[in-house]
C-alpha cells in the first residue's frame, strides 16, 4: 500500500478492529487526547497544542461540531489497525506521524454522516494536505468523472485520485461557496452511485456536469500537488499566528524558533521540524525576501496564499543565503519555516519581506 493511501478514513480491508486497548493518554486539549505507544517518537513542544487548535479551526471552517478525538501515535515499524501510515476508526486516529492534518480534518467532520469518498477525501486534502507526498505521473490520471466512478457504492478511493478530489473540492468551495461543499458532504452518502454524485454536483453548482468541468478548467487549471492548492487553516485562520511585517516604512524580521523544545516547533515529520506564522500583504506587487539577520541556518521557507485552488500563490525557497524577489497578490499568507530534524543546535529562522510597508 502506498503512503498516501493510508491516510484515508478506514478503507475497506486497510483497517481492522483494534486488537488491544489504546495506550494511556498523556496529554489532553480542548478537542484532542494524545496517547503515544511505547515505540512512538517524541514530538516537539508545539505539536500537540497545534493539532488541538487545528481541530478547532477546522470546526469553524467546516461549520461542524468537533467531536472529542483520541490520537494514538505509533511508529512505522509497529503494527496498527490501519496496516498503513494512518487511518481513523470511530473517534480514534491511528498514525505514525504527528501532526497529521489530513486525519484531523476527517476527525473534525466525524459528527456528520459519512460522505461520498471523493468529496470526503477532497475536503481532507484541501484543508489538510500539508505533508509532502509523491504522486504518479499526472498523465496517467483519469478524469474527475472517472474518479467519481471509482468510489461509487462506498469503494475506497485509490491514492491516485486524491489530488483530483482535493482540486475539485477547492474549486467548488472557492467558486461556488461553502454552502456548495457543505451540501455535498451532508447529503451524498458513501454508498451513492456515480450518477447520484454527479446529480448532486449539478444541483450544488447550478451547472450541467460537463459545463462545471469546463468552468473548473478555465477558472483553476489542475495542479497535482496539494501543497499548491490547499488552504493552510493554521496559521491563516489563527489570529495569534499573525506577525507584523513592517515597523512604519521599514521591513522587520518575521521569524520563528525551531528548536524542538520551542512551542512554535512542530514534528518531527518526514525528517524535518517546521512551524508557521502568518503575514498580510497590503497590495499586489514585487516583494524582496531575505534571510535575516545572516541566513546561516539551513532549511526552507514556503509562502502560501491563504486561498484555495491551484491559482493561489505558492513559493518554496531555500533559506540559506536567501535573497529573492517574488510577486505576491494582496492578501494573507502562511509562512512555513522548516529545517532538518537531525540538525544540531538549530538557530532561529527569520526573513524580511520588503516592499510596500504602509
Amino acid at each position: 500500500m502506498s503512503r498516501w493511501a493510508g491516510v484515508a478514513v478506514c478503507c475497506g480491508m486497510a483497517c481492522a478492529p483494534p486488537q488491544d486497548e489504546s495506550p494511556p493518554i498523556v496529554w489532553s486539549g480542548e478537542h484532542l487526547d494524545f496517547a503515544p505507544q511505547d515505540a512512538a517518537a517524541e514530538v516537539c513542544a508545539g505539536t500537540l497544542p497545534y493539532m488541538d487548535r487545528y481541530m478547532g479551526l477546522a470546526g469553524a471552517a467546516l461549520d461542524v461540531e468537533v467531536p472529542r478525538t483520541l490520537y494514538v501515535l505509533g511508529s512505522e515499524e509497529e503494527p496498527n489497525p490501519c496496516n498503513a501510515i494512518a487511518c481513523q476508526l470511530g473517534d480514534t486516529i491511528y498514525t505514525s506521524q504527528a501532526p497529521h492534518e489530513h486525519e484531523l480534518i476527517h476527525a473534525a467532520r466525524q459528527s456528520d454522516p459519512s460522505a461520498y469518498r471523493f468529496f470526503e477525501e477532497g475536503e481532507a486534502v484541501a484543508f489538510g494536505g500539508d505533508a509532502k507526498r509523491a504522486f504518479n505521473d499526472p498523465t496517467t490520471w483519469g478524469s474527475i468523472r472517472d474518479g467519481l466512478e471509482s468510489c461509487a457504492g462506498g469503494v475506497p478511493l485509490a491514492d491516485r485520485w486524491y489530488p483530483r478530489a482535493g482540486h475539485l473540492y477547492a474549486y467548488l468551495r472557492r467558486r461556488h461557496g461553502a454552502h456548495a461543499t457543505d451540501e455535498l458532504m451532508r447529503t451524498v452518502p458513501r454508498n451513492a452511485t456515480q450518477d447520484e454524485a454527479i446529480a448532486a454536483l449539478e444541483e450544488s453548482t447550478g451547472l450541467a456536469f460537463d459545463d462545471m468541468i469546463a468552468d473548473l478548467e478555465a477558472f483553476d487549471p489542475f495542479c497535482e500537488q496539494p501543497l499548491w492548492f490547499r488552504y493552510p487553516l493554521h496559521p491563516c485562520d489563527a489570529p495569534e499566528a499573525l506577525r507584523p511585517r513592517c515597523d512604519g516604512d521599514i521591513a522587520i524580521p518575521v521569524g520563528i524558533s525551531l528548536g524542538c523544545e520551542s512551542t512554535t516547533a512542530l514534528g518531527p515529520r518526514d525528517d524535518e521540524v517546521f512551524g508557521y506564522v502568518a503575514i498580510d500583504i497590503p497590495t499586489d506587487g514585487d516583494y524582496r525576501i531575505q534571510a535575516a539577520p545572516t541566513g546561516d541556518a539551513h532549511g526552507m521557507i514556503e509562502i502560501k496564499e491563504c486561498a484555495l485552488g491551484c491559482s493561489s500563490r505558492f513559493v518554496a525557497l531555500p533559506y540559506r543565503e536567501l535573497d529573492f524577489e517574488v510577486w505576491l497578490p494582496a492578501g494573507r499568507y502562511s509562512l512555513r519555516f522548516s529545517r532538518d530534524a537531525d540538525g544540531a543546535d538549530p538557530s532561529p529562522m527569520a526573513v524580511t519581506i520588503a516592499g510596500d510597508c504602509p
